[in-house]
């Protein structure tokens, strides 16, 4: 099972210069990717204009290097009827929402190391995993959880960029 991901109210939706392609490589190759993992813009992709390579983010990286993978659900295998059967394959083009202050969007759990709750661990950041992970404290914090909603059987966890 892989995350799903919702576009609450992201400013990529309305600003198309926030949005990008991407490669995700691990730091040895090219490599499969969910939907709903941070990530963060490194270079072009040699030989490309528009498609960045695109690396594991650290605690210290700015909101505007930082996107979430936003691919479109199409899959080839008829068998695969469901969006949380939904991977980017290793070395696609995958289609991210540069993430901006304020940015709201939901994620399943699969997006997360540990599932947040709005009581004890609602502030989180991201993790080197491409994961968002539990802040230590609001000031460490990238994300602060809002809401938690479930639509039919899915569990929805609502983040807003700090």
């Amino acid at each position: 099972m892989y995350a799903e991901i919702r576009l609450d109210n992201m400013s990529a939706t309305t600003d198309g210069s926030k949005l990008v392609s991407a490669r995700y490589h691990n730091g040895t190759a090219y490599t499969a990717v969910q939907n709903g993992s941070i990530l963060k813009l490194d270079s072009l992709i040699s030989g490309e204009k528009e498609i960045w390579k695109a690396i594991a983010p650290t605690a210290n990286d700015t909101l505007g290097k930082l996107f979430v993978v936003t691919t479109p659900e199409v899959m080839y295998d008829a068998t695969k009827v469901n969006f949380n059967e939904f991977v980017n394959a290793a070395g696609a083009n995958v289609r991210g929402h540069i993430i901006e202050k304020g940015d709201v969007f939901s994620v399943t759990a699969e997006a997360f190391d540990a599932v947040p709750d709005l009581t004890t661990n609602k502030y989180l950041e991201v993790a080197s995993a491409i994961t968002f992970k539990r802040a230590s404290s609001a000031t460490n914090a990238r994300f602060d959880l809002i809401a938690v909603e479930t639509v039919g059987t899915k569990t929805f966890y609502v983040l807003r960029a700090l």
